[in-house]
């Protein structure tokens, strides 16, 4: 490449083929970067003394000249960079060039258009000194600033337009020489720029040349001297030649070029430093220092000396970047000491940077290292390094010129200061783990080390990095008044985030990111040298490698070690009870010596129990052995066990004391996994002795079948009796405050009452006595039985079978002891084999893989209804509590007016929606497998939605709880109902953004075809391009970003709202944290996919179980704790909520009102006085729930069958039938709705019961008629057979079917018009008991109903008689036998029968209430199950099992017995219901 390129401003022209050599390119960049810094670190110091000093600022003179000064800056800048560019990169991008020279021509154009201004207001104040003050403001002379910019704008805009408009879209993403000419090539560009040129300096020598004799005569009129302004305007004209230079470059090198070739290189570069640079330097200087005003002030600041206020002159040998602040000496540094001091930084960093910036140029261009990890996170590491040394070099300069600077400034560098020296670490990590994956798992390495996956570690890096300084920051802007971000201060980070426990934080932030560091490199470099041993290879560069990273993070770590000063740490240790300290507390290095030790010893001792769980779990043979599965569940409360009494370790060096309730949760599992220990072992104790002293056959037998149990070996509740009776009593005890104050935690401190202690002494004594028994016991007894043994042998015994079992047996323990040894040291070193004999490495990623396929065992029919029942339950129960709360809302004006209360039921509902999908998806994943793909859209588009609302509503509530406490004068008129519906809005069209935008590209992006196909319904499934998925992770991290930062500002500023005016707002901040609380319950949904895939891979042949409970886990649980915890703290709503809950509801007349109320069809009742306890309550509607939930699942599972076999959607008999039970499971479903409703609220809106019953109505008359329809098809099919294709299409069934319900809504519509008509508005916005007779009770419309259920009874039986007999003579006429047709009708008139129970059933209570009156309320709802839940189970399976097609196919659905196509052939359905993940929320 030829480097005799040209400067950023000049033409470019034809290089000579010989480049000057490397010291002559470095020497010139070296030269031009110098002379920029001192010029720009001058007129800086020209900026900096007139923002000092009130007096320059209201002067238009000053304002101008600076605004010379800025402007020259960004020239010299831009001429400065344009230069470098031309020698390292050469040739750059249109866009970017477009950019860099739109600011240089400006920037050009500017300083005389700005000479022409300081010219006019000199002119002005010599010949028109009386209204120079009113003509030159500050406010016009800023104005005339902004016309200067725009004029030097306009020069180079007209031509940016016309190359937009010329040339194609792939010019801007091309590269290009920098420079005006080829750019903009254009002849009559060329042309428009020296008519530009001539046209701005004529004018502007025009102005000079008039203010320069107007000004002389003027003086010559008053015979007074305007020496002074006359040589201003000199000056002007000079520094205007100068400018003049720009223009006539070019023309001058192209006379170097034909006169002098053989130095045109060294005269170019010479004119280049005359033309650009010298201007610069000279005209500020020269302007500046003629004012003696602004020479005083420039002159001490440029040498560093300034005055405090109290007139004692600082000494700013400050301190470098991050360190904290000293006391300074008296006598300061010299000029030339500081100036050295400086120069040598400036030096260090300009060449450091220099060395960097090459190896970024390395790696941009060349394709091979931009595609390799391994560079991408070097030159991500060199990037990192070249920012923080920028800051820190820009921050010793701060400290020896300006000393203090703007808070706010401080912060910004502050920020990225502390997150680029906390990312060196962490991308050290980052480099070691890809080598370790390169070394021992070289097959998968390009797999898992993809460039995408190394960005995203870039970015998880930066954000571990600000998580660092992020919280100093918002408690500080929390914390502090607006005035302190305007005031100036030191710059370190101990002067700015100066809280005491900011401090504490940073350093165990820091000990925090150094020892996970520390960690991985460690596992990494001993990784890599077991490997290279494994396969005797030399892996010395990979390990040469980890340990530069070693000693770079060594080096990284003297920034944390630096001042740092001798701290102490009175805390006490985990597990142990309180002491009285000496006064010698530990120094800071003996606690972080301390807790590293701990935490390094647990994290190891861990993952060595963590590598016998997953050497257990692997191979069936461990896990059929209760010996292993004792062991194995010794080593999981192990584990528990240790990592608690190290978080209580910790704890006490750091907080010392925490919250009690807390401390009660830590110290329950503590105690009882210590007791465990010594139970478990007494359990293998008495398993070796089962074994080995009675190894008889029938023994081993019953030994198998009986301790193979899996719930023979759940030894961990033995532990608990010790301490939950201390805990009852705690909780009897004390009062609620001692369970918010804080304790230091251990168990002496909580439990203190002296019987607790001696409890526990004696519960210790009793186990450890029992424990000691069994061993000693089982201890003598199996040496005894060997040495029985060993006589046998030496007796010379022939047959002994129980000595020969018990040698076999051992050996074979031995054996499989042994296979556990190679299996752990195997899995210890990350090095498995997988079915083909393959070595598997597993230190592959696990969430980012893609599905594997499972087993094939599939889970039994009673996994699946267990299952799916508990969901269901749990679905009924949760939504039957928030229902009540959401009852109790709307009972109650005062929680209707309050936006508190409206955005909690907002929530409660919310989740109510949600948990119904969830459970929905969940009965779907397991009963059909796969849906519509349409369908699916509609319920994950809900599904998504109401996840993400949840986490909205929590901000929204903690915005109102943060006005309320904050600003309760303004909130009454901020926080208002309709503002609150307004928020509610607002959430729901953020939740559904985020997944519009993707069913939108589904729909642009997919065939019409795919819509009407059949998916696994997920979102993964459904939504599966990978943008869709990046994008689903960008928008929750975006979403709960932004939730938590909302909870963290309004928590802190509550807490200092309340200490500022030492008042209580502990109930608030509860509620903030709780918010917070439920917030990380909503963050499970989205660690549910990773973490399925754990489990996947650590748990396979428990996966399923795993995957349900964190299904109930991660979706049923959230929406079961948040509405309860929050709706229970309110002593308001908890008054009515139990009021509610329990059914026990006082009416206006304060008469408790029995909720033994009848079933949605019957009419309103007197109710007795004696109401039912609650435990009938629950029961009755327990059963009707699993009644109807049954019924309709049986009658779902028809319906299922008829639509997945064409056969039976193509013949008019099974389409009716279908329709029936469709209508039965309708009609089944308003009756139990309306029965709970019954219990629950007795009471509901108008509206809504109107239209339950039109359902309810419409579906009961429905019935008879659809029975008509059946019969008449089967009279035709028998009776007329040739016509029965004809006459009985699919067509003209749909049309009868739209004809039953027509008839269906005709009995029922004229009395809800009437209704409309005769009654007010106001009715139907009250609440009443929801039956016919209590919303319809005109006498007409009793009568009306009688006749129309006479009248459609009648018909109906009409048509069935006549069918049955039409059907009866049929067959003897022809000798047939219609048996099957006439059984048919039979069951149509069985059925109508109980159809008619409907209709008997008021008469039917009237005489049990006069027959049975103290059993009415049994015989009422004995009643009720006959009457409307008895019909729609018989009918429907009398009528499907009947038929021989349908039964065969009924039956295999009804116990999920279906073969399907899932990536293989034919499987059970169970095996695809474990195959896909069954992530039923999303």
């Amino acid at each position: 490449m030829n480097f005799s390129a040209d400067i950023g401003m000049q033409k470019n022209m034809s290089y000579s083929t010989a480049r000057p050599t490397f010291e002559v390119v470095v020497t010139r960049n070296a030269i031009v970067l110098m002379l920029c810094i001192s010029i720009n670190y001058i007129n800086g110091t020209l900026v900096h003394t007139f923002f000092r000093h009130k007096m320059f600022r209201e002067n238009p003179r000053y304002i101008l000249f600076i605004h010379l000064v800025f402007n020259d800056m960004i020239q010299l800048t831009i001429a400065a960079l344009l230069n470098l560019i031309t020698y390292i990169w050469f040739k750059i991008n249109v866009s970017f060039c477009c950019f860099l020279l739109m600011i240089a021509i400006s920037t050009t154009q500017n300083t005389p258009l700005n000479l022409a201004g300081m010219a006019i207001e000199r002119y002005i104040a010599v010949c028109n000194p009386l209204r120079h003050a009113q003509l030159c403001t500050v406010n016009r002379t800023y104005i005339l600033i902004a016309i200067i910019w725009a004029l030097g704008v306009a020069a180079i805009l007209p031509d940016l337009f016309v190359l937009l408009v010329t040339e194609p879209n792939e010019f801007f993403h091309s590269a290009i020489f920098c420079h005006r000419d080829p750019l903009f090539r254009q002849d009559f560009m060329k042309k428009k720029k020296t008519i530009s040129y001539i046209t701005y300096l004529s004018f502007v020598w025009f102005i000079l040349v008039f203010t320069y004799f107007k000004i002389l005569f003027a003086a010559k009129a008053v015979n007074a001297d305007a020496k002074k302004a006359r040589n201003t305007i000199l000056l002007h004209g000079a520094q205007l030649l100068m400018c003049m230079f720009t223009y006539v470059g070019p023309p001058l090198e192209t006379v170097f070029k034909y006169t002098f070739p053989a130095h045109f290189p060294q005269l170019r570069f010479a004119s280049y430093l005359m033309i650009h640079i010298l201007p610069r330097f000279l005209s500020p200087i020269l302007y500046g220092l003629r004012d003696q005003s602004f020479r005083k002030y420039f002159k001490m600041y440029l040498l560093c000396n300034v005055k405090d206020s109290g007139g004692q002159t600082m000494n700013i040998s400050a301190d470098i970047g991050t360190q904290k602040n000293m006391s300074y000496s008296t006598a300061r540094p010299t000029l030339e000491v500081v100036v050295t001091r400086n120069a040598i930084v400036l030096m260090l960093c300009i060449s450091i940077n220099y060395i960097n910036g090459t190896l970024v140029h390395t790696f941009f261009r060349r394709e091979i290292f931009r595609e390799n990890p391994r560079y991408i996170l070097f030159i991500h590491l060199v990037l990192n390094d070249m920012i923080q040394l920028t800051i820190t070099a820009l921050l010793h300069l701060i400290a020896y010129v300006w000393f203090k600077i703007n808070v706010s400034f401080c912060c910004f560098l502050l920020m990225i200061t502390v997150s680029t020296t906390l990312n060196t670490p962490l991308n050290l990590a980052g480099m070691a783990v890809e080598r370790y994956i390169a070394v021992c798992n070289p097959l998968r390495h390009a797999q898992l080390c993809t460039v995408n996956r190394t960005y995203i570690l870039i970015t998880i890096i930066w954000a571990l990095g600000a998580a660092a300084i992020l919280p100093d920051l918002f408690v500080l802007l929390v914390t502090e008044s607006n005035e302190f971000f305007h005031s100036v201060i030191y710059c370190n980070r101990d002067s700015l985030f100066h809280q005491a426990f900011m401090k504490k934080k940073k350093n165990i932030s820091h000990i925090t990111y150094l020892s996970c560091v520390w960690l991985i490199l460690v596992f990494t470099y001993f990784k890599i040298l077991f490997a290279a041993k494994a396969v005797n290879e030399d892996a010395k560069k990979a390990r040469n490698t980890i340990l530069l990273h070693g000693a770079q993070l060594l080096m990284c770590m003297f920034t944390y070690d630096s001042g740092a000063q001798t701290r102490n740490f009175s805390a006490d240790i985990g597990m142990q009870k309180n002491m009285s300290y000496s006064t010698a507390r530990p120094t800071f290095e003996a606690v972080v010596t301390r807790n590293a030790i701990v935490l390094m010893l647990c994290i190891s001792i861990n993952y060595i129990n963590g590598t016998l769980v997953h050497t257990f779990f692997r191979h069936e043979i461990f896990r059929e052995n209760p010996r292993y599965i004792l062991f194995i569940h010794l080593v999981l409360n192990d584990m528990i066990q240790l990592t608690i009494t190290a978080l209580l370790h910790l704890i006490a060096y750091v907080w010392f004391k925490i919250n009690v309730s807390f401390c009660c949760f830590l110290q329950m599992i503590a105690v009882s996994t210590t007791q465990n220990t010594p139970l478990n072992l007494a359990g293998m104790a008495i398993e070796r002795y089962d074994r080995r002293v009675q190894p008889a056959a029938p023994r081993p037998a019953l030994h198998r079948q009986q301790d193979l149990h899996p719930h023979r070996h759940h030894l961990g509740p033995w532990g608990w009796p010790p301490s939950l009776p201390d805990l009852f009593v705690l909780l009897v005890t004390e009062s609620n405050e001692f369970f918010h104050s804080v304790i230091y935690c251990n168990r002496d401190s909580l439990f203190h009452q002296a019987f607790m202690k001696k409890k526990k002494i004696i519960s210790h004594i009793t186990f450890l006595s029992c424990v000691s028994l069994i061993l000693v016991f089982t201890y003598f007894k199996i040496l005894f039985r060997r040495q029985g043994c060993e006589r046998g042998r030496q007796e010379g015994a022939q047959h002994h079978p129980p000595s020969r079992r018990t040698a076999h047996y051992v050996h074979a323990h031995l054996r499989r002891d042994q296979s556990f040894r190679k299996y752990f040291k195997m899995y210890l070193l990350c090095n498995v084999k997988d079915s083909g004999g393959q070595t598997m490495n597993f230190s592959a990623d696990i969430g980012m893989q893609k599905n594997m396929s499972y087993s094939t065992a599939r889970p039994t029919l009673e996994v699946v209804v267990t299952n799916n029942a508990i969901v269901l339950m749990l679905c009924i129960a949760i939504n039957y509590i928030n229902g009540t709360l959401v009852h109790t809302f709307f009972r109650h004006e005062i929680f209707r007016e309050n936006p508190r209360y409206i955005l909690f039921i907002h929530l409660v509902l919310n989740d109510m929606i949600q948990l119904t999908i969830a459970a929905l998806l969940h009965l779907i994943a397991y009963v059909w497998f796969k849906i519509n793909v349409s369908f699916c859209c509609f319920l994950l588009m809900i599904a998504i939605s109401t996840t993400l609302n949840t986490p909205l509503n929590l901000a929204g509530m903690a915005i109102e709880r943060y006005i309320a406490v904050c600003n309760p004068l303004r909130h009454a008129q901020l926080c208002t109902v309709n503002r609150t519906y307004i928020l509610i809005a607002i959430i729901w069209a953020l939740g559904a953004a985020a997944i519009l935008p993707d069913l939108f590209v589904l729909l642009v992006t997919e065939p019409n075809e795919f819509f009407h196909s059949v998916i696994f319904c997920s979102r993964d499934s459904l939504f599966h391009q990978a943008f869709m998925k990046r994008k689903r992770n960008v928008s929750h991290i975006t979403y709960l970003s932004c939730v938590w930062l909302i909870l963290v500002f309004t928590y802190f500023k509550i807490l200092f709202a309340a200490k500022a005016v030492n008042a209580d707002a502990k109930k608030a901040r509860n509620t903030i944290l709780l918010h917070g609380a439920q917030l990380l319950m909503c963050m499970f949904t989205y660690v549910g996919p990773p973490l399925e895939t754990v489990f996947e891979y650590t748990f396979a042949s428990h996966f399923p179980q795993l995957r349900f409970a964190s299904y109930l886990i991660i979706h049923i649980l959230p929406r079961f704790l948040s509405p309860i915890l929050y709706g229970l703290r309110d002593q308001s709503f908890r008054k009515y909520f139990k009021m509610y809950l329990l059914c026990n509801v006082k009416d206006s007349g304060a008469q408790t009102m029995n909720f033994s109320a009848d079933i949605g069809m019957q009419k309103n009742m007197s109710y007795s006085t004696a109401r039912p306890t609650l435990e009938v309550v629950v029961t009755r509607n327990t059963i009707v729930l699993m009644l109807c939930i049954s019924i309709n699942y049986i009658n779902g599972t028809l319906v299922h069958t008829f639509f997945r076999h064409e056969i039976f959607r193509e013949n008019p008999r099974y389409i009716l039938f279908i329709h029936l039970v469709l209508n039965d499971m309708i009609q089944l479903t308003i009756a139990a709705l309306l029965h709970l409703i019954s219990y629950v609220w007795f009471k509901i809106n108008v509206s809504f019961c109107c239209f339950l019953l039109m359902i309810a109505i419409s579906t009961t008359l429905n019935t008879p008629l659809n029975l008509a329809g059946m019969a008449i098809e089967r009279y035709i099919a028998v009776c007329n057979p040739l016509r029965h294709a004809q006459l009985c299409t699919v067509n003209r069934t749909y049309i009868l079917i739209a004809i039953i319900w027509a008839l269906g809504a005709a009995a029922i519509l004229p009395d809800l018009f009437v209704l409309l008509v005769t009654e007010p508005n106001e009715f139907f916005h009250s609440v009443i008991f929801c039956s016919r007779d209590s919303l319809f009770h005109q006498a007409f419309m009793k009568r009306k109903r009688n006749v129309s259920h006479i009248t459609y009874l009648s018909c109906v039986w009409l048509i069935l008689v006549f069918t049955y007999f039409k059907i009866l003579f049929a067959a003897k006429a022809v000798n047939a036998d219609a048996k099957k047709a006439r059984n048919t009708i039979l069951l149509h008139g069985a059925q109508l029968l109980m159809c008619m129970f409907t209709y008997v059933g008021p008469p039917l209570e009237t005489v049990f209430e006069y027959i049975f009156p103290l059993h009415l309320q049994e015989m009422q709802f004995t009643s009720y199950l006959i009457i409307h839940i008895l019909p729609r189970f018989l009918s429907p399976i009398l009528y499907g099992l009947r038929d021989q097609s349908f039964r065969k196919y009924f039956k295999m659905y009804l116990l999920c017995n279906v073969k399907v196509t899932c990536h293989r052939k034919h499987v059970t359905p169970f095996k695809c219901i474990t195959s896909p993940r069954v992530n039923p929320s999303l």
